[in-house]
């Protein structure tokens, strides 16, 4: 995954306080966007990095009753590019359907290769996430 660039980028040193302050809110964002894309907590886990699944579900507590929760910084980096993806997908597709059309659908462009963006992001860990957001990236610069 990129750190700077295009793609995705953080400031040149977060704090843990930081990371505390981002981990909640952005969590619950996290899991309110891939669940409304219809991934089970498996590929929620994928697209977080691997974390064990006893450590996904210590954060989601964490989450949803309010206690101090920091996340590391590469997981925060996945949850910016999952928001960094929405985002892109609400701005191109006003219909919400059609954006879940665009993500699961097939594609044969060079960079997906046939398969669905959804698949890249699952399948290809940080550099399938770092293709999604920057494609959906360059495509929202041509609408600007």
């Amino acid at each position: 995954m990129s750190l700077n660039g295009d793609a995705l980028s953080f400031p040149g040193s977060i704090t843990e306080e930081d990371c505390a302050r981002l981990s909640g809110p952005g969590l619950k964002a996290f899991r309110h966007i891939t669940s409304a894309w219809g991934l089970s907590a498996n590929d929620q886990v994928k697209l977080l990095g691997q974390p064990s699944t006893s450590t996904y579900y210590r954060w989601l507590r964490k989450q949803r009753s309010g206690e101090r929760l920091v996340i590391p910084q590469d997981v925060l980096m996945r949850i910016s590019a999952v928001l960094n993806i929405h985002r892109s997908l609400v701005e191109l597709f006003p219909i919400k359907e059609e954006a879940l059309i665009w993500l699961r659908g097939k594609h044969f462009g060079q960079v997906f290769g046939g398969r669905a963006p959804l698949a890249v992001l699952l399948e290809d860990g940080d550099s399938g996430t770092d293709v999604v957001v920057k494609y959906l990236n360059a495509w929202r610069v041509q609408f600007d």
